[in-house]
């Protein structure tokens, strides 16, 4: 389901700290998940790996600019404040098309 009107919070700063080590954690944690499964559970492997994606685009979003992605249209909501908030050009393609790839 796509949420068209759904929006981004701003976090204030003791929610802030809360939400950037908890998305710190489990983009690691799900990586470190992935690799292990990798050759003998690949099809897990590549779920987690997707969301330490989404874990590490959310903390990056937490910590640079205070935004608090919300549970509803996580994915669609992520990359709309990607192509937001990064102002290289450059950048924003590379980013964007790699979530949009995975």
């Amino acid at each position: 389901m796509v949420i068209f009107e759904s929006k981004w919070e701003i976090m204030d700063i003791t929610e802030k700290e809360i939400y950037v080590k908890w998305h710190d954690f489990a983009y690691q944690d799900d990586l470190e998940s992935a690799e292990s499964l990798a050759e003998k559970h690949p099809r897990n492997a590549i779920v987690l790996g997707y969301y330490s994606m989404h874990n590490i685009a959310k903390k990056y979003l937490g910590e640079v600019f205070s935004i608090k992605i919300p549970q509803e249209d996580t994915h669609s909501l992520t990359l709309k404040a990607l192509k937001e908030k990064i102002s290289k050009e450059v950048t924003r393609k590379r980013v964007v098309g790699l979530m949009k790839k995975a």
